[in-house]
């Protein structure tokens, strides 16, 4: 039997990452966070930054909304591939996402890539229905590391930070969790490595979604 994580009686909120988090990307992924890197688009906050979340939220509940950053070569590359390609899923995410509802967890999905990309994705697989909320940072022209998108969907889901957990592939993901104050657990089947996680020190780091599902 495996050892049981604690995250079920931890935590009322749960806020995915999408691409290589519950989204397979594989090197297409790797290449997008390089780019990244290389083009410096990282995000940043500002006080319009902030003034726009407030004046948006109402209009994202649910949904989201088709906003784009710009012409972003390396995101581009990643939304090309994935819609000429059918969407896998990591192994055990449906199962995750239904004993979550299941267990009247409020479920939400935080995302830097591109909102049609991702509904046509959680449409193929039927999987929209367990999400409250789908949120991607493009909306607000200020893609991770900025806290603004989980701001939001803490707002929207008036969720409390000490019941809430972010669970994402990156260290940017991690980042934004410790902005905005909220726990992290590391999905290291992604873009960054187990021990990548480990010497950034992340507390919790599972290696594959199955591995969060089994330990519920």
């Amino acid at each position: 039997m495996p050892v049981k994580s604690g995250l079920m009686q931890r935590y009322d909120t749960f806020v995915f990452d999408w691409d290589g988090t519950l989204n397979r990307m594989d090197t297409i992924l790797k290449l997008k966070n390089i780019g990244k890197k290389v083009l410096g688009i990282y995000g940043r906050t500002s006080k319009s930054d902030v003034k726009a979340v407030g004046a948006a939220g109402a209009n994202i509940k649910g949904r989201l909304r088709e906003e784009e950053i710009g012409d972003r070569l390396f995101s581009r590359l990643v939304d090309l591939k994935m819609l000429v390609s059918r969407v896998k899923l990591q192994e055990g995410t449906v199962d995750l996402l239904k004993q979550l509802k299941k267990g009247k967890k409020a479920v939400a999905m935080l995302t830097d890539a591109d909102s049609y990309i991702v509904l046509k994705g959680v449409s193929y697989h039927n999987i929209e229905d367990y999400f409250d909320i789908i949120v991607s940072t493009r909306m607000f022209k200020a893609v991770k590391p900025s806290p603004l998108g989980l701001v939001e969907v803490l707002r929207l889901l008036k969720a409390k930070k000490s019941r809430t957990v972010y669970i994402g592939d990156t260290l940017l993901d991690y980042e934004v969790a410790k902005k905005v104050g909220v726990d992290f657990c590391a999905v290291a089947s992604g873009v960054d490595s187990y021990e990548t996680f480990r010497k950034a020190g992340v507390m919790k780091v599972f290696r594959t979604v199955e591995e969060i599902r089994r330990t519920l």
